[in-house]
């Protein structure tokens, strides 16, 4: 996939994302599934419809694409230039009262109006070409630092960058930009975010330092799947500002996997769509030229680096690091429990090396079994707790397995392991419990039961309940 794919990808993903949202901004969950019973059903809605709306968000984006192409003025002036075109024109092409007046700053020298002293995130239209053309991070950066300000005063510039770092390591396939344990601690926002951990926001305000979070946290949760994304969040969010939280989505899922993975049926139903196709596709061939890059697979590095033993892979550990940056966090992590007698890394890497060396799948499922750990953690008195670490940590595998280049079904193989890897047996279990146990399972059984054996050897000896769970599973 080339990067002109990936920036493409990115503003048709928002774009979409847009329509997805437009249809039920600022309704409550309570509304929204008194009206289609399911969050399915609210996509199969959307599916059959072929005049699905879209806010100022998609027509603004729709104005600043060609500007990249002639380049004639700075990009400042070029949106002031749309609030020359006059009020009665913006406003017939939907931009809203709100739009209209900040655009308004971009050509204005005077002291910003009462619109522009705001925290939302009505920039990000006007700033996610920048991600797609900017040679580096940094000149990014700078660029972000300029234009934000302009007309959102207030905007989280943490979150901003935050944001934006994502949607240019995805656009480059480059791994995301790591936090340190000192950093999650001080904002557990953070690590809500970057693991997916959905389940932890209920309610989305219109600010940057709700919406960008709540975003990032939809992309991670969503493994990448603009329908699952929308499903999530209809299930989840009480109520939220639908149309910018799916728009900024949107933008990571389509830089993550390209214009063509999109959904076409998505895609055909927002109104009028082939216009910012086209405006979307000339940006994205003129970008996606100047700067490409060899994308390389590295899955079958990981595959070498898992075939190691214990004493290999922690003197090639910054080599691991360097493929998956979210595990360099591991590195002399305490976990804070009981059982725990080694630092994470150490935990880690001799679960895998007490798995057969043939069995490169659950090896490369103990290397990501707790690598959401560090983003779920809760202090407790003198412990730790680690809720929904699993369920994370198979969030945060897809996406990890997906950058490297590992195929579709080892990568269902291995979020699922991880994701079922805490079997929290007692005796208590019913029959019924143990087979719906089994049914659940029944594809990675062998594989879990030596995946959850070599965890327990990689700590502190503890209850030995799967011999128990096994010789029920027999009987």
């Amino acid at each position: 996939m080339t990067l002109a794919d990936r920036i493409k990808g990115m503003i048709i993903g928002g774009i979409i994302g847009d329509g997805l949202g437009t249809e039920i901004e600022y309704r409550t969950k309570k509304e929204i599934l008194a009206k289609y019973q399911n969050p399915k059903n609210y996509i199969s809605s959307f599916d059959s419809t072929k005049n699905a709306r879209i806010s100022d968000e998609t027509i603004l984006i729709s104005h600043m694409l060609p500007y990249f192409s002639t380049n004639t003025q700075n990009y400042e002036e070029h949106i002031g230039e749309l609030h020359k075109l006059g009020d009665e024109w913006m406003r017939n092409r939907g931009f809203s009262q709100k739009m209209r007046c900040l655009i308004q700053q971009y050509c204005r020298s005077e002291a910003p109006g009462k619109y522009a002293n705001n925290r939302g995130t009505g920039f990000v239209p006007l700033v996610i070409p920048e991600a797609g053309c900017a040679k580096t991070r940094e000149e990014m950066h700078s660029r972000l630092e300029t234009l934000v300000p302009k007309t959102h005063a207030n905007a989280d510039m943490e979150w901003t960058h935050t944001y934006f770092d994502l949607l240019y390591s995805l656009l480059h396939q480059q791994g995301p930009i790591i936090p340190t344990a000192e950093k999650l601690k001080e904002n557990p926002l953070l690590g809500t975010a970057l693991c997916g951990n959905i389940e932890k926001i209920t309610i989305v305000n219109g600010s940057s330092g709700e919406i960008l979070p709540a975003a990032i946290t939809l992309y991670y949760a969503s493994m990448r799947d603009i329908k699952s994304m929308a499903s999530i969040a209809v299930g989840q969010f009480e109520h939220a500002d639908y149309d910018t939280i799916f728009f900024a989505t949107g933008a990571l899922i389509g830089a993550s996997v390209g214009y063509d993975a999109l959904p076409k049926e998505i895609i055909n139903s927002v109104r009028a769509v082939e216009p910012y196709i086209q405006k979307a596709d000339e940006f994205s061939r003129l970008f996606g030229q100047k700067h490409t890059h060899k994308e390389t697979s590295t899955a079958q590095d990981i595959r070498k680096f898992v075939s190691m033993d214990f004493q290999s892979m922690m003197q090639e550990r910054k080599r691991l690091f360097n493929l998956v940056p979210e595990l360099a966090i591991q590195e002399g992590y305490d976990s804070k429990q009981p059982r725990h007698c080694y630092s994470l890394l150490e935990h880690t890497l001799h679960t895998v090396d007490s798995i057969p060396k043939e069995d490169i799948i659950t090896r490369t499922a103990a290397l990501l079994h707790d690598v959401a750990k560090p983003y779920t953690r809760e202090d407790v008195n003198s412990h730790a707790t680690y809720h929904n670490h699993a369920k994370t940590g198979a969030r945060m595998g897809h996406e990890i397995l997906s950058r490297l280049g590992f195929d579709n079904q080892e990568t269902a193989l291995i979020t699922q392991l991880i994701d079922e890897h805490v079997i929290n047996y007692t005796s208590l279990w019913s029959t019924k419990a143990v087979r719906r146990f089994c049914r659940k399972n029944k594809e990675i059984l062998p594989r879990l039961f030596t995946l959850a054996e070599a965890d327990n050897q990689a700590q502190l000896p503890g209850k030995g309940t799967l011999v128990e769970l096994k010789q029920r599973m027999i009987e």
